[in-house]
């Protein structure tokens, strides 16, 4: 599998991390609101460049992609724990 894409899909699967926690916890203030827009844009980020960049010209290394995804997977889990939580 591409580099590219395992990088650029924990980096969406973090952006979603984000919106899901700030639709639990709920509020309507503008920092809210701001975070949700930023995780979102992180999805649509992450979309843009792994649609727009060439795989073999990625040069991130292995160890910084492998950190990455065990972030999305914590990100996640606090996600889903967040959701389970507040239902």
């Amino acid at each position: 599998m591409e580099r590219l894409y395992v990088y650029n899909g924990a980096l969406a699967v973090i952006g979603v991390a984000v919106v899901v926690q700030t639709a639990v916890t709920g509020g309507s203030t503008l920092l809210t609101a701001f975070v949700a827009a930023s995780g979102g844009a992180m999805v649509v980020g992450a979309g843009y460049d792994a649609v727009r960049r060439d795989p073999a010209e990625f040069t991130v290394p292995a160890g910084a992609v492998f950190a990455l995804v065990v972030a999305a997977g914590v990100a996640l889990l606090g996600a889903l724990l967040n959701l389970a939580l507040a239902a």
